[in-house]
């Protein structure tokens, strides 16, 4: 028909059409959640419900489908035991090496089994007298002790893990790595580090710290129960008084009266906080000679400690030059 336009004939196919070029799947060297998830990270299978459990700092965080707990250590039974809260209420682990009993807004998961451990992005240890350094990588972990070098690849089905012994190569005198969840003190700078760590080389043992100080600081609210060895008692406000570091190079909290922030500063050897700024509510009695205390102490912190069982305590100056470990007490 005049004017009317056409539509061409597909071409016509002779046999199956061709198939696509297989692809190769890229290996997935660690999950992209497992920098959220922490250090250490865990998978388990609880009566086919699927957790991870991840190490930071001191505490550990649990996912559980989509709710992610923040736990804490506690005193008390076998194992280690961690309480904590999230966004869909509480948790309860029991660690025993690698056997986990796990209690979920008060329903026990039974019958937890270990299914992967997953590659850590990065690990540094260190250690004095001599000096020695351990640097792991997702393929790679290096050890260096006085003039000594000793790299190996690692691979992705065995790698560094809480607890259990790793042989830096195939014969049989190579390095060999442990690493605990245990607190460390730096013995040059007395600065707090989440893991212990012992390399035994060539018939000798090397006892260092590693892992990340600032996650020892950050991730968590701290409630303050002391200043300068004078309890703190509730706010009249009824609030708990807190300090919280957010891992960006700032502070804040509530104090008695106000809400504070600031900035802060954590090298290898040093904490300092400083340029404080309050909001300006006024309290009665002594809750404001209360505050101004705990806002100066903050200002004259110059480190920081942890012990086993998660206590803080920023040490101030007058504190350190006595050769004190006290100051800020919270919890």
């Amino acid at each position: 028909m005049p004017g009317a336009s056409t539509v061409p004939d597909a071409p016509e196919v002779f046999g199956p059409a061709p198939k696509p070029a297989a692809r190769r799947a890229p290996v997935q060297r660690v999950r992209p959640s497992n920098r959220a998830m922490g250090e250490f990270v865990r998978s388990y299978t609880c009566a086919g419900r699927d957790i991870s459990v991840g190490v930071v700092g001191l505490g550990l965080r649990l996912m559980d489908g989509g709710g992610v707990y923040e736990l804490s250590p506690v005193q008390g039974g076998a194992g280690q035991v961690y309480t904590g809260q999230g966004p869909m209420g509480t948790a309860k682990l029991v660690l025993n090496g690698d056997q986990l009993s796990a209690e979920v807004n008060g329903r026990a998961l039974r019958a937890c089994e270990l299914t992967r451990r997953w590659p850590m992005p990065a690990f540094r240890a260190l250690g004095h007298e001599p000096s020695w350094l351990l640097k792991g990588e997702l393929e790679l972990m290096h050890w260096t002790v006085a003039d000594k070098l000793v790299s190996v690849a690692v691979q992705d089905n065995q790698p560094i893990a809480l607890g259990q012994p790793l042989r830096m190569g195939k014969d049989p005198d190579a390095p060999v790595v442990e690493v605990q969840h245990a607190v460390c003190r730096d013995t040059a700078t007395g600065m707090p580090f989440p893991y212990t760590v012992q390399v035994s080389a060539e018939g000798r043992r090397y006892a260092g710290c590693g892992g990340d100080t600032h996650a020892m600081l950050t991730g968590r609210t701290w409630v303050i129960s002391g200043v300068e060895q004078s309890a703190i008692p509730l706010s009249p406000l009824g609030h708990d008084i807190s300090i919280r570091f957010d891992g960006q190079g700032r502070v804040n909290g509530v104090a008695a009266c106000n809400l504070f922030s600031g900035i802060y500063a954590l090298t290898a050897e040093r904490l300092s906080i400083g340029s404080l700024t309050t909001t300006r509510r006024a309290c009665p009695g002594g809750a404001m000679v209360q505050e101004h205390a705990l806002l100066r102490a903050l200002e004259t912190v110059v480190r920081f400690d942890v012990t086993p069982s998660g206590e803080l305590t920023l040490v101030t100056r007058a504190a350190a030059d006595q050769g004190e470990v006290s100051g800020i007490t919270a919890r």
